[in-house]
């Protein structure tokens, strides 16, 4: 089996202790023990005191916020890294965050395969995040792989009424 490097892009990683933060350490971690090479993009802790957990390497970026509320920090940093990035893979851990929403505008750019994993889409509703949603699907069809984490939930639904809605215009 070929070796994969894989970066994972998460708001929150150990020792932060969020959802999404032990889903993406399970993976990672997971992913590690079976021979692949797994670094997490994800925000400074002033208590991480390793770049290296568990086997997973650990990219630190001082960011925070989301595309809606502003993105403050590092911003052009992160970008870079992920244009300058040899990995086999990237997966965008959870919308609404700074490490999926920068990475939005440059998926076409990005040489790696992409794959998104939404994890809810709970802004979708609020009238504030309205244009963001607007440019969701568009975003969504620059991905190789969109994994849902239910079966009906508000992210699932939204990408099966576009992408129904962009196969019939493609057909018309």
């Amino acid at each position: 089996m070929e070796k994969l490097k894989i970066l994972h892009t998460v708001e929150s990683y150990l020792p932060s202790r969020s959802g999404m933060a032990e889903v993406t350490r399970q993976i990672s971690e997971r992913l590690v023990a079976k021979g692949h090479e797994v670094t997490i993009a994800t925000s400074a802790l002033g208590d991480r005191e390793d770049l290296k957990i568990n086997g997973v390497n650990v990219e630190e970026f001082s960011i925070n916020g989301n595309y809606v509320r502003g993105i403050k920090g590092e911003k052009d940093k992160y970008i870079e890294f992920l244009q300058d990035s040899k990995y086999h893979v990237i997966t965008n851990f959870a919308a609404q965050q700074w490490a999926t929403d920068l990475a939005f505008p440059v998926l076409s750019k990005l040489k790696s395969k992409k794959v998104f994993v939404p994890t809810g889409f709970s802004g979708l509703y609020l009238k504030n995040y309205k244009k963001y949603y607007s440019k969701m699907s568009d975003w969504m069809k620059l991905y190789d792989m969109n994994i849902f984490l239910s079966e009906k939930y508000g992210d699932i639904d939204f990408a099966r009424r576009s992408f129904r809605m962009y196969q019939y215009f493609q057909q018309s």
